[in-house]
């Protein structure tokens, strides 16, 4: 005899001869409780086990292998029993345990049940034969990547999920196959899409400017971007040495830029280089444009960006002219929308 306890929901199954059978996941007795063993259960006895979550069952003749996988079989008996305590903090470490980077998950057991949080950097469709339906998920954080199987209806937890957003997957199973680490989902896997802003800041040691690969590094760290927000860093479309960058951060993107700057309301007198206009749409919709041009007077030069498109046609080449109430970062001028431009 076995007494067990049942820590979740029945996953309900069918094999390539098109028979039903469930799998849970108990503890046991036998293992002092503190150990969970995975159950297969024929057709007869799923309604028992699915209605028994979160109680005791007594079973006699089933059949047990090395790895602790448990066989209910067709002649085994199932009666119901008086409760064992066990701590909720013992159950809580199989049903909800603590969140790990990858690198450490990967070094855990066949079988551990973990929880990561990171973004998603690839995902399959549906795959589906006669006797399965997957979906892999690709999922990196700071310190490396995993891909996890989401199995049978659990494909559905991804349907809100995208490429680049931030997740937290909780409750997976680890597996190691030709000693590669991968994760499945079982019957008490969630996913949550985060929608947390982080903040970054650091030197910019890299710049794509490929309009469908616009992105940054910085401390080894990729972040893409919308054109606007690539042209407020890189006005003339060029990389540039030591840009300091200060930004808030959704997943993987860029969405807003917090400046590192100072406000300046004198007036200075300049001759002017004028560079491109560049068009672009915002992340709500709003289409604008900014010229990029260059200021020189005879002690410096800097770049400057116009995003007040009233004022662009005052921008003339080899003009002296009278920037007032301008913003000034990293050494370049950043026009604001009330400024004046006057010949």
């Amino acid at each position: 005899m076995q007494k067990i306890f049942l820590i979740e929901d029945v996953d309900i199954r069918s094999n390539h001869e098109g028979r039903t059978y469930g799998v849970t996941y108990v503890l046991a007795k036998t293992t002092s409780f503190k150990q969970l063993h995975e159950v297969l259960i024929p057709a007869r006895y799923i309604a028992k086990f699915s209605s028994s979550n979160k109680k005791f069952l007594m079973i006699r003749g089933y059949s047990q292998n090395e790895q602790g996988q448990i066989r209910i079989l067709e002649s085994s008996m199932v009666l119901d029993t008086v409760d064992t305590k066990i701590a909720d903090s013992e159950i809580a470490t199989f049903l909800n345990p603590p969140v790990q980077e990858i690198a450490a998950v990967k070094t855990k057991e066949k079988g551990q049940r973990v929880s990561i949080k990171g973004t998603v950097e690839r995902m399959s469709s549906v795959l589906e034969t006669g006797t399965s339906k997957r979906k892999i998920i690709t999922i990196k954080d700071q310190s490396g990547s995993i891909e996890i199987k989401l199995w049978g209806n659990m494909v559905n937890l991804a349907m809100d999920c995208e490429l680049d957003q931030t997740v937290l997957l909780s409750c997976l199973t680890l597996d190691l196959y030709l000693n590669r680490a991968s994760l499945n989902s079982n019957p008490s896997t969630t996913l949550e899409v985060l929608n947390e802003e982080e903040h970054v800041n650091g030197i910019i040691e890299a710049a794509c400017f490929d309009e469908d690969e616009l992105s940054i590094l910085v401390k080894d760290h990729l972040w893409k971007m919308e054109g606007h927000l690539m042209q407020t860093i890189f006005p003339l479309g060029e990389f540039s040495p030591n840009m300091m960058l200060k930004a808030i951060t959704r997943g993987r993107n860029i969405v807003e830029m917090e400046r590192r700057s100072s406000i300046s309301h004198g007036k200075i007198g300049c001759g002017a280089k004028v560079g491109h206009t560049a068009n672009f749409t915002g992340s709500s919709g709003t289409k604008g444009s900014m010229l990029n041009f260059s200021i020189a007077n005879k002690t410096d030069c800097m770049l400057a960006t116009l995003s007040d498109e009233n004022q662009m046609m005052k921008i003339r080449e080899d003009k002296t002219m009278q920037l007032g109430n301008f913003l000034v970062k990293e050494n370049r001028v950043v026009s604001l929308s009330d400024e004046r431009a006057d010949r």
